[in-house]
């Protein structure tokens, strides 16, 4: 971020609304703001240019279109071009929807979105196939509940709530078609796409594109819309926390649902469902924000924490939620 740029309450609230959804016109969240159409756009443009807003992406729910997310923590045995290496070909692999670089233990936090357990082994055997001599170590998370989901942390917003993405939604499985899959595949990397180079792309005319956009979001399988940050340039670092629990109530996973719902600095948490594990990602200012947000999870929950981990994630090379392998894969038994 430029020395000489920093953010006013203006810029904020116009973050605060392209969080709620980045797909509204500028019109509008310059009524909200108390600003002109030209004024938002301009601040939107400055966003971008001091790589404050990285991109703008689409939260796709693939639990409704049947599909998982598996992590995979790993830890590389291979010199820096070699680690180069592996972050390429996995930031390019066609069902990485996550990809986050670690310091710690682990190097690289991998998320995949997988069909099932053989898919995910069919998965691992190519990933292994092509840099498996680089890898020394991994581990894997099954995702089971999503507890929280933010573009951003709270704490950046102060007093201004930001709503959180549904995560307790039931439904069953959604049938879609291959333009509805092409469309997800497209404005998922790129949310603000206007609506006419979508039906460039799609060969469907704008109204058509519309109507489908808005079909998938009643139905639930487009989530949100929204920015993603370079948080280090807002004065933040982030972390990826995993916490194992030991015998855990039914009442004490309630209790740290609220807890870590509550909590400003924690963006997203999952709950595992191979283990009683919770992987979460906080987003804090210093060291000691950290550590007063392990204390006190530890000091509130001490009879089921048995223990915690902590990395500091230093890039994101890759973040489509829903990647291009899925545009396929979707009909390969249809």
């Amino acid at each position: 971020m430029a020395e000489s740029f920093k953010l006013d309450k203006k810029d904020i609230k116009i973050i605060h609304s392209l969080c709620k959804n980045s797909r509204q016109s500028f019109s509008h969240i310059a009524s909200v703001v108390g600003l002109s159409k030209n004024s938002v756009s301009y601040r939107v443009d400055r966003l971008l240019k001091n790589k404050i807003i990285h991109s703008f992406n689409t939260t796709v729910n693939i639990g409704a279109l049947g599909y998982y997310t598996y992590n995979v923590l790993i830890k590389l045995r291979a010199s820096p071009e070699e680690e180069k290496q592996v972050h390429d070909f996995l930031a390019e692999f066609p069902f990485t929807d996550w990809l986050a670089t670690l310091s710690g233990s682990w190097d690289i936090l991998l998320e995949l979105v997988v069909k099932d357990t053989d898919h995910f082994e069919q998965i691992l055997d190519k990933i292994f196939e092509a840099v498996g001599d680089k890898i020394e170590v991994y581990k894997t998370f099954i995702s089971r509940y999503v507890y929280k989901v933010l573009p951003i942390a709270q704490d950046f917003f102060g007093d201004i709530k930001l709503s959180e993405q549904e995560t307790d939604r039931e439904q069953g499985i959604i049938s879609i078609d291959k333009t509805d899959a092409k469309l997800l595949s497209i404005i998922s990397a790129d949310a603000l796409i206007p609506v006419y180079k979508l039906g460039e792309k799609l060969n469907l005319s704008s109204d058509a594109v519309t109507y489908r956009i808005k079909k998938l979001k009643k139905s639930g399988i487009i989530a949100k819309f929204a920015p993603t940050f370079n948080i280090e340039n807002l004065g933040y670092s982030e972390y990826l926390i995993m916490i194992s629990l030991r015998n855990p109530k039914k009442e004490d996973f309630k209790k740290l649902k609220s807890h870590i719902v509550l909590n400003k600095n924690i963006q997203y948490a999952v709950l595992g469902s191979t283990s009683y594990e919770i992987l979460m990602t906080a987003q804090v200012k210093n060291p000691i924000e950290l550590d007063h947000l392990l204390k006190d999870l530890k000091n509130s929950f001490f009879n089921i924490i048995n223990t915690t981990e902590f990395f500091l994630i230093t890039d994101h090379p890759q973040f489509n939620l829903f990647p291009s392998g899925l545009v396929n894969h979707l009909f390969i038994n249809k």
